[in-house]
Protein backbone atom coordinates (compact mmCIF):
# COMPACT_ATOMS: atom_id res chain seq x y z
CA UNK A 1 0.00 0.00 0.00
CA UNK A 2 1.44 3.50 -1.05
CA UNK A 3 2.53 5.56 1.78
CA UNK A 4 0.78 8.98 1.57
CA UNK A 5 3.65 10.91 2.30
CA UNK A 6 5.70 9.29 -0.08
CA UNK A 7 3.29 9.24 -2.83
CA UNK A 8 2.99 13.13 -2.36
CA UNK A 9 6.45 14.13 -2.81
CA UNK A 10 6.11 10.91 -5.97
CA UNK A 11 4.00 13.29 -7.28
CA UNK A 12 5.59 16.11 -7.32
CA UNK A 13 8.71 15.16 -8.73
CA UNK A 14 6.65 13.46 -11.31
CA UNK A 15 5.28 17.41 -12.30
CA UNK A 16 9.17 19.10 -11.73
CA UNK A 17 10.27 16.47 -14.25
CA UNK A 18 7.85 16.87 -16.79
CA UNK A 19 7.67 20.46 -16.82
CA UNK A 20 11.39 20.41 -16.90
CA UNK A 21 11.20 18.10 -20.16
CA UNK A 22 8.87 20.19 -21.80
CA UNK A 23 11.04 23.59 -21.06
CA UNK A 24 14.44 22.64 -20.21
CA UNK A 25 16.46 25.89 -20.43
CA UNK A 26 13.67 27.48 -17.90
CA UNK A 27 16.08 28.83 -15.13
CA UNK A 28 13.39 29.29 -12.91
CA UNK A 29 12.09 25.55 -13.48
CA UNK A 30 16.05 24.28 -13.00
CA UNK A 31 16.10 26.39 -9.31
CA UNK A 32 12.98 24.27 -8.54
CA UNK A 33 14.28 21.23 -9.57
CA UNK A 34 17.52 21.70 -7.36
CA UNK A 35 15.41 23.23 -4.48
CA UNK A 36 13.34 20.10 -4.49
CA UNK A 37 16.34 17.43 -4.39
CA UNK A 38 17.94 19.60 -1.53
CA UNK A 39 15.07 18.66 0.46
CA UNK A 40 16.28 15.54 1.44
CA UNK A 41 16.61 11.50 0.58
CA UNK A 42 13.36 10.94 0.26
CA UNK A 43 13.05 13.66 -2.54
CA UNK A 44 16.10 12.72 -4.16
CA UNK A 45 14.93 9.41 -4.68
CA UNK A 46 11.86 10.05 -5.79
CA UNK A 47 13.09 12.39 -8.86
CA UNK A 48 15.90 9.80 -9.51
CA UNK A 49 13.02 6.93 -10.08
CA UNK A 50 11.12 9.14 -12.43
CA UNK A 51 14.52 9.58 -14.55
CA UNK A 52 14.98 6.43 -14.88
CA UNK A 53 11.71 5.27 -16.14
CA UNK A 54 12.40 8.39 -18.54
CA UNK A 55 15.50 6.57 -19.89
CA UNK A 56 13.82 3.09 -19.95
CA UNK A 57 10.67 4.32 -22.65
CA UNK A 58 10.69 5.10 -26.33
CA UNK A 59 7.88 6.60 -27.50
CA UNK A 60 5.92 4.91 -30.68
CA UNK A 61 4.88 8.28 -32.59
CA UNK A 62 5.84 12.07 -31.47
CA UNK A 63 2.09 12.30 -31.35
CA UNK A 64 1.99 9.80 -27.98
CA UNK A 65 5.49 11.31 -26.61
CA UNK A 66 4.02 13.13 -23.12
CA UNK A 67 1.43 10.37 -22.39
CA UNK A 68 3.30 7.72 -22.73
CA UNK A 69 6.95 9.56 -21.12
CA UNK A 70 4.31 10.89 -17.92
CA UNK A 71 2.97 7.33 -17.78
CA UNK A 72 6.26 5.76 -17.35
CA UNK A 73 7.36 8.45 -15.02
CA UNK A 74 4.20 7.22 -12.54
CA UNK A 75 5.08 3.69 -13.37
CA UNK A 76 8.53 4.33 -11.93
CA UNK A 77 7.50 6.29 -9.08
CA UNK A 78 5.02 3.45 -7.72
CA UNK A 79 7.79 0.96 -7.83
CA UNK A 80 9.83 3.27 -5.22
CA UNK A 81 6.36 4.55 -3.22
CA UNK A 82 4.35 1.07 -3.35
CA UNK A 83 7.31 -1.37 -1.40
CA UNK A 84 10.93 -1.29 -0.71
CA UNK A 85 12.72 -3.85 -2.22
CA UNK A 86 15.92 -2.99 -0.43
CA UNK A 87 14.37 -4.01 2.96
CA UNK A 88 11.93 -7.14 1.37
CA UNK A 89 16.07 -8.47 -0.22
CA UNK A 90 17.39 -7.89 3.59
CA UNK A 91 14.93 -9.44 5.09
CA UNK A 92 13.97 -12.35 2.61
CA UNK A 93 15.65 -16.03 3.35
CA UNK A 94 14.02 -17.44 0.67
CA UNK A 95 13.15 -15.64 -2.60
CA UNK A 96 11.99 -16.84 -5.82
CA UNK A 97 12.42 -15.46 -9.59
CA UNK A 98 9.28 -14.80 -11.58
CA UNK A 99 9.07 -18.15 -12.85
CA UNK A 100 5.86 -20.21 -12.61
CA UNK A 101 7.05 -21.51 -8.71
CA UNK A 102 9.90 -23.13 -6.66
CA UNK A 103 9.22 -25.64 -3.49
CA UNK A 104 11.11 -25.62 -0.45
CA UNK A 105 10.99 -28.69 2.10
CA UNK A 106 11.98 -27.13 6.04
CA UNK A 107 11.88 -29.06 8.99
CA UNK A 108 9.45 -31.78 7.53
CA UNK A 109 6.85 -29.21 5.89
CA UNK A 110 6.43 -28.67 2.08
CA UNK A 111 6.19 -24.94 1.00
CA UNK A 112 5.54 -24.03 -2.95
CA UNK A 113 6.38 -20.38 -3.82
CA UNK A 114 4.91 -18.53 -6.38
CA UNK A 115 6.77 -16.69 -8.85
CA UNK A 116 8.24 -13.42 -7.05
CA UNK A 117 7.65 -14.37 -3.88
CA UNK A 118 9.79 -13.66 -0.79
CA UNK A 119 9.98 -15.31 2.49
CA UNK A 120 11.81 -14.90 5.85
CA UNK A 121 12.14 -17.68 8.07
CA UNK A 122 11.97 -16.91 11.74
CA UNK A 123 11.77 -20.15 12.48
CA UNK A 124 13.83 -21.64 15.95
CA UNK A 125 13.99 -24.87 18.90
CA UNK A 126 10.24 -23.78 20.00
CA UNK A 127 8.66 -22.39 16.63
CA UNK A 128 8.32 -22.83 13.18
CA UNK A 129 7.73 -19.23 11.81
CA UNK A 130 7.46 -17.72 8.60
CA UNK A 131 6.89 -14.28 7.33
CA UNK A 132 5.27 -13.90 3.64
CA UNK A 133 6.92 -10.52 2.45
CA UNK A 134 4.96 -10.52 -0.97
CA UNK A 135 4.19 -12.68 -3.24
CA UNK A 136 1.96 -15.77 -2.58
CA UNK A 137 2.92 -19.36 -0.94
CA UNK A 138 1.05 -22.47 -0.71
CA UNK A 139 1.79 -24.16 3.63
CA UNK A 140 1.45 -28.18 3.64
CA UNK A 141 2.30 -28.31 7.68
CA UNK A 142 3.62 -31.70 8.89
CA UNK A 143 2.33 -32.68 12.45
CA UNK A 144 4.45 -32.18 14.98
CA UNK A 145 4.74 -30.71 18.45
CA UNK A 146 6.10 -27.21 17.53
CA UNK A 147 3.55 -24.79 16.67
CA UNK A 148 3.86 -23.57 13.11
CA UNK A 149 2.51 -19.67 12.58
CA UNK A 150 2.63 -17.15 9.19
CA UNK A 151 2.65 -13.54 9.27
CA UNK A 152 0.95 -11.77 6.77
CA UNK A 153 1.22 -8.39 7.03
CA UNK A 154 -1.01 -7.56 10.22
CA UNK A 155 -2.35 -10.97 10.02
CA UNK A 156 -1.54 -14.14 12.35
CA UNK A 157 -1.91 -17.46 10.81
CA UNK A 158 -2.11 -20.55 13.51
CA UNK A 159 -1.76 -23.97 12.67
CA UNK A 160 -1.14 -27.35 13.16
CA UNK A 161 -1.39 -29.49 10.45
CA UNK A 162 -3.08 -28.44 7.35
CA UNK A 163 -2.40 -27.33 3.64
CA UNK A 164 -3.26 -23.33 3.23
CA UNK A 165 -2.30 -21.02 0.83
CA UNK A 166 -1.23 -17.04 1.79
CA UNK A 167 -1.18 -14.23 -0.37
CA UNK A 168 -0.54 -10.66 -1.28
CA UNK A 169 -3.05 -9.87 -4.32
CA UNK A 170 -2.09 -5.47 -4.02
CA UNK A 171 -3.58 -4.55 -1.61
CA UNK A 172 -5.54 -7.17 -0.32
CA UNK A 173 -4.29 -10.01 1.92
CA UNK A 174 -5.59 -13.54 1.60
CA UNK A 175 -5.69 -16.68 3.56
CA UNK A 176 -7.33 -19.99 2.00
CA UNK A 177 -7.95 -23.27 3.26
CA UNK A 178 -7.36 -26.69 0.90
CA UNK A 179 -7.11 -29.31 4.08
CA UNK A 180 -7.49 -29.11 7.84
CA UNK A 181 -8.31 -25.78 10.31
CA UNK A 182 -6.10 -22.65 10.57
CA UNK A 183 -6.92 -19.88 13.27
CA UNK A 184 -6.28 -16.14 12.03
CA UNK A 185 -5.44 -13.40 14.84
CA UNK A 186 -6.10 -9.89 13.51
CA UNK A 187 -5.67 -6.96 16.89
CA UNK A 188 -8.00 -8.67 19.83
CA UNK A 189 -10.16 -10.24 16.39
CA UNK A 190 -9.94 -14.16 16.08
CA UNK A 191 -11.33 -15.94 12.87
CA UNK A 192 -11.36 -19.87 12.62
CA UNK A 193 -10.86 -20.97 8.78
CA UNK A 194 -11.81 -24.32 7.82
CA UNK A 195 -11.52 -26.52 4.78
CA UNK A 196 -12.99 -24.12 1.73
CA UNK A 197 -12.63 -21.06 3.61
CA UNK A 198 -10.90 -18.11 2.49
CA UNK A 199 -10.47 -14.94 4.59
CA UNK A 200 -9.53 -11.18 2.69
CA UNK A 201 -8.57 -7.67 4.17
CA UNK A 202 -8.23 -5.01 2.92
CA UNK A 203 -8.65 -1.05 3.51
CA UNK A 204 -11.65 -0.69 1.79
CA UNK A 205 -14.18 -3.92 2.75
CA UNK A 206 -11.85 -4.83 5.75
CA UNK A 207 -11.97 -8.21 6.73
CA UNK A 208 -14.05 -10.70 5.16
CA UNK A 209 -15.12 -14.47 5.32
CA UNK A 210 -16.30 -16.44 2.50
CA UNK A 211 -16.08 -19.89 0.49
CA UNK A 212 -14.11 -20.88 -1.87
CA UNK A 213 -13.38 -24.65 -3.85
CA UNK A 214 -10.28 -26.40 -2.34
CA UNK A 215 -9.42 -26.96 -6.31
CA UNK A 216 -9.51 -23.44 -6.98
CA UNK A 217 -6.86 -22.71 -4.39
CA UNK A 218 -3.53 -21.64 -5.17
CA UNK A 219 -4.55 -22.88 -9.32
CA UNK A 220 -1.05 -20.85 -9.68
CA UNK A 221 0.68 -24.04 -9.56
CA UNK A 222 -0.75 -25.46 -12.88
CA UNK A 223 -0.11 -21.38 -14.40
CA UNK A 224 -3.95 -20.63 -14.00
CA UNK A 225 -5.70 -18.23 -12.04
CA UNK A 226 -9.68 -18.94 -11.02
CA UNK A 227 -10.73 -15.28 -10.54
CA UNK A 228 -14.14 -16.04 -9.42
CA UNK A 229 -14.71 -13.00 -6.71
CA UNK A 230 -11.46 -11.30 -7.33
CA UNK A 231 -11.67 -7.81 -8.80
CA UNK A 232 -9.26 -6.28 -11.60
CA UNK A 233 -6.57 -5.07 -9.38
CA UNK A 234 -6.03 -8.50 -7.85
CA UNK A 235 -5.57 -10.23 -10.84
CA UNK A 236 -3.61 -7.68 -12.31
CA UNK A 237 -1.40 -7.87 -8.82
CA UNK A 238 -1.02 -11.70 -9.96
CA UNK A 239 -0.36 -11.26 -13.19
CA UNK A 240 2.33 -8.88 -12.41
CA UNK A 241 4.35 -11.69 -10.47
CA UNK A 242 5.05 -13.41 -13.61
CA UNK A 243 5.86 -10.14 -15.66
CA UNK A 244 9.15 -7.39 -15.53
CA UNK A 245 8.90 -4.43 -13.68
CA UNK A 246 5.56 -3.18 -12.19
CA UNK A 247 2.10 -3.32 -13.29
CA UNK A 248 -0.24 -0.42 -12.41
CA UNK A 249 -3.64 0.45 -12.90
CA UNK A 250 -4.54 4.03 -13.39
CA UNK A 251 -7.98 4.44 -11.63
CA UNK A 252 -9.69 3.06 -8.62
CA UNK A 253 -13.25 2.46 -10.63
CA UNK A 254 -11.11 0.13 -13.25
CA UNK A 255 -9.46 -1.66 -10.48
CA UNK A 256 -12.22 -2.56 -8.59
CA UNK A 257 -14.12 -3.84 -11.10
CA UNK A 258 -15.34 -7.33 -10.81
CA UNK A 259 -13.64 -10.40 -12.55
CA UNK A 260 -14.97 -13.80 -13.24
CA UNK A 261 -13.49 -16.97 -15.17
CA UNK A 262 -10.37 -18.43 -15.94
CA UNK A 263 -7.03 -16.72 -16.19
CA UNK A 264 -4.01 -18.72 -18.22
CA UNK A 265 -0.24 -17.50 -16.55
CA UNK A 266 1.43 -18.98 -18.96
CA UNK A 267 1.42 -16.26 -21.18
CA UNK A 268 0.95 -13.18 -18.73
CA UNK A 269 1.61 -10.36 -21.22
CA UNK A 270 -1.48 -12.01 -23.09
CA UNK A 271 -3.56 -12.24 -20.53
CA UNK A 272 -2.88 -8.75 -19.19
CA UNK A 273 -3.76 -7.46 -23.06
CA UNK A 274 -6.90 -9.56 -22.80
CA UNK A 275 -8.10 -8.65 -19.30
CA UNK A 276 -7.64 -4.86 -20.33
CA UNK A 277 -9.46 -5.38 -23.99
CA UNK A 278 -12.72 -6.99 -21.79
CA UNK A 279 -13.07 -3.76 -19.62
CA UNK A 280 -12.11 -1.88 -22.46
CA UNK A 281 -9.14 -0.77 -21.16
CA UNK A 282 -5.54 -0.11 -22.68
CA UNK A 283 -2.22 -1.73 -21.69
CA UNK A 284 0.91 0.47 -22.29
CA UNK A 285 3.84 -1.98 -21.90
CA UNK A 286 6.99 -0.30 -20.79
CA UNK A 287 9.41 -3.20 -21.91
CA UNK A 288 11.74 -3.82 -18.24
CA UNK A 289 10.29 -1.19 -16.80
CA UNK A 290 6.71 -2.75 -16.41
CA UNK A 291 3.39 -1.75 -17.98
CA UNK A 292 0.26 0.83 -16.95
CA UNK A 293 -3.16 -0.65 -17.69
CA UNK A 294 -5.74 2.97 -17.90
CA UNK A 295 -9.06 2.95 -18.94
Amino acid sequence: MLDPEKSTIAEEAADIFLRLKSDPNNAQLIAERDAFIERGPTEKKAYAAVSAAWSGVTPKSPSHKMPVIALAAILGLLAYVAADPVKIYVLADHQSDRKPQSILTLAGDRIAMEASTSLQNLSDSMMREYTLLEGAALFEVASETRPFAVNLGPVDVRVTGTVFETAHQGDILVVSVIEGSVKIRLDDQTWDLSEGMSFKLSDTDGARVGAVAPGDIASWRNDSLVANGMRFGEVVAVLDRRMPGTVYTVGRSLADQPVSGIIDLADPKLALQTLAISRGARVTDLGPVGAIIYP
